[in-house]
């Protein structure tokens, strides 16, 4: 029988995943009995040991065989601070920022490669915020619906789906 093949993976990398990850070390230990062993190279983990680890923190696989750390601080370059503080957020919130970058990268390509312009070329600024009934019928002109266009909608479900269509006709996407 052929022996188990083990995955050599840096010390530094262990840390960067650690505290990327943002959980307790303690909770760490309790999984992965043999972490100690593979952040002192006295031991390394199975490939498939170490999906589970990338996979409890969080961090993507790949990133477990660089041979250093990739930078942390992208997410944090991109927003405003006060006194170049960088702020501190979760990792959550940093896994939905990512989210939403891939989301928005792929509506702005798609919408070049379907030859879309501009979304909304009528300017809105020079109606005031509180005309509601303003907006409003700038808005069903912008979408071409009629006065009681959900009159011919027989439930919720139908009128989202319509107006849904409405809207992608005009660009706009809905990645619900």
């Amino acid at each position: 029988m052929a022996g188990v093949t083990k995955i050599k993976v840096k010390k530094e990398i262990y840390k960067w995943a650690i505290k990327e990850s943002q959980k307790d070390f303690e909770e760490i230990k309790i999984r992965f009995r043999n972490i100690e062993s593979w952040l002192s190279q006295d031991d390394f983990p199975t490939f498939r040991q170490l999906k589970k680890l990338t996979n409890f923190l969080k961090v993507p696989l790949g990133y477990m065989f660089l041979n250093k750390p990739p930078k942390s601080d992208i997410i944090e370059s991109e927003f405003r601070t006060i006194r170049n503080k960088k702020p501190d957020i979760s990792k959550n919130l940093k896994d939905a920022i990512y989210d939403m970058s891939r989301k928005q990268d792929w509506i702005s390509e798609y919408r070049k490669d379907n030859g879309w312009d501009k979304i909304i070329l009528d300017n809105y600024n020079e109606l005031e915020q509180d005309d509601i009934l303003g907006i409003a019928k700038k808005a069903k002109a912008f979408l071409d619906l009629g006065e009681f266009w959900y009159k011919d909608c027989k439930d919720n479900r139908i009128a989202y789906n319509f107006l849904r269509e409405k809207l992608e006709l005009k660009g706009l996407l809905n990645c619900l």
